[in-house]
């Protein structure tokens, strides 16, 4: 091979080479797509409907308000409704503390008198000639709620009183000359209750 053949085959080869670039810059004068990750083919698809829900500026609708007021309006009422028994629960505990109390004064009536009959006054409430039975009366009045009080002593009888208060969560608690204490079927029967077993 002469030096004119190898020279007009390496102009060949360069000219290729040239034409070949010239291609790929033309190729990459259009801009290729934005695939993002090699995992995700279709990212930028997902990439412009998320840009889209960003700028797409919406405020909240009648149905998304009235659900949320729903909910909150719901939450409200189990609070309040639990505080409405806690606070009962609270009251009840005082008033058996009250009647409690009136044993105290009861033992001492029956100690300084010889019977329980001085701890009753007229119309199923506490004596009110007794201060200490006054500040009773008044605490389950105000716990219980008035008239929710029934107490009967035997006039003649060492040992038979019964003081019963309904309670605020149902029931009835009640107190008698045995001894005994505690919550009952019903108010004061006679000079006794009926006790629940516990």
């Amino acid at each position: 091979m002469d030096k004119d053949t190898r020279a007009r085959a390496k102009l060949v080869v360069l000219q290729a080479s040239v034409h070949n670039r010239n291609l790929e810059v033309s190729k990459t004068d259009k801009k290729p797509p934005n695939r993002g990750f090699f995992l995700f083919p279709k990212y930028d698809k997902i990439q412009k409907r998320f840009n889209l829900m960003i700028k797409k500026e919406r405020g909240i609708t009648l149905i998304e308000l009235l659900v949320v007021m729903t909910v909150i309006m719901v939450l409200a009422s189990l609070i309040v409704a639990s505080m409405k028994k806690n606070r009962e629960n609270a009251m009840d505990v005082r008033t058996i503390t009250a009647l409690e109390q009136v044993r105290v004064v009861a033992e001492f009536v029956l100690s300084r008198d010889g019977k329980y009959n001085a701890i009753c006054g007229d119309t199923n409430k506490l004596s009110p000639t007794i201060s200490e039975l006054n500040d009773l009366q008044a605490e389950i009045d105000l716990n219980a709620g008035i008239n929710k009080l029934t107490c009967r002593a035997r006039q003649a009888s060492i040992n038979e009183y019964c003081v019963s208060v309904e309670l605020k969560n149902g029931g009835y608690w009640c107190i008698n000359g045995e001894g005994k204490s505690g919550k009952a079927t019903g108010p004061c029967s006679g000079y006794s209750c009926v006790l629940i077993a516990n």
